[in-house]
């Protein structure tokens, strides 16, 4: 009786090493999470609408007017990609993609790709045979680029800003005290508001230079520029340099 458990103990081990009960996600380049609830699928699928409607305008407004389609070797205009698309309308009536499934993938190097699959259905003019293909595309990354140039221009220029602002008042209150830093300190705390702002900022500096040193120790990350930018210009500069550089990244 013993030995039967004990067969049975060993089988039921043996299984459980062979067969794990999770999925294992590693943090390799292209591993990463995929949501069928993002937004973007929601702009696939409003591409899609436009597309069954014949809605030229709806279409082409759901891009910026210089983004680029890479479509093999050729580089297409939004107008381009849409005209094609509306062109099956001069040889089809009832244009359906039925049993859409859309999804959004997120990869670990920053890149994303929100992938379309459909059935597509419509009649021959001509004939007046319906026509039923099942397709798999990929309605991909280059939707999304247009937004991070912008955003990491918004980064730059707050990178700039965070120089001049400060640096512009402290020139000239060394001006006004003949370039000596006496009594700067005391007027940083000279009353409650300019003291809350103080503290304010010290508190979020404090915070970002911690989670410097926690990325260090964690990815590796070279923090050193964040470090000098935070200590020679200040929060101002340290935050939208990190940011611009990690961007795409997130």
């Amino acid at each position: 009786m013993k030995r039967n458990i004990y067969l049975i103990l060993l089988s039921v081990l043996i299984f459980s090493c062979q067969t794990p009960n999770t999925v294992q996600i590693d943090d390799s380049e292209w591993s990463g999470t995929i949501s069928a609830s993002d937004e973007r699928n929601a702009i696939m699928n409003s591409f899609t609408d436009a597309y069954e409607n014949k809605d030229t305008e709806a279409a082409l407004a759901i891009f910026s007017e210089d983004a680029v389609f890479h479509v093999n070797d050729a580089e297409l205009t939004p107008k381009d990609v849409v005209n094609a698309f509306m062109t099956g309308h001069e040889y089809y009536d009832d244009i359906k993609n039925i049993d859409r499934t859309t999804t959004t993938m997120f990869y670990n190097n920053g890149e994303i790709y929100t992938n379309y699959w459909y059935t597509w259905n419509g009649t021959n003019k001509k004939t007046g045979k319906k026509k039923i293909k099942v397709q798999k595309g990929v309605f991909s990354y280059f939707t999304f680029k247009y937004k991070y140039k912008i955003m990491k221009k918004i980064l730059l220029l707050m990178c700039l800003l965070g120089i001049a602002l400060p640096y512009y008042h402290l020139i000239n209150f060394l001006i006004l005290n003949d370039g000596s830093m006496e009594g700067f300190w005391t007027e940083i705390f000279s009353s409650h508001p300019v003291s809350m702002i103080s503290m304010d900022l010290t508190v979020a500096a404090t915070t970002f230079l911690i989670f410097l040193i926690y990325k260090n120790r964690k990815d590796k990350l070279n923090i050193m520029k964040y470090i000098i930018s935070l200590f020679l210009v200040g929060f101002s500069l340290a935050l939208p340099l990190y940011l611009y550089d990690n961007y795409d990244k997130n």
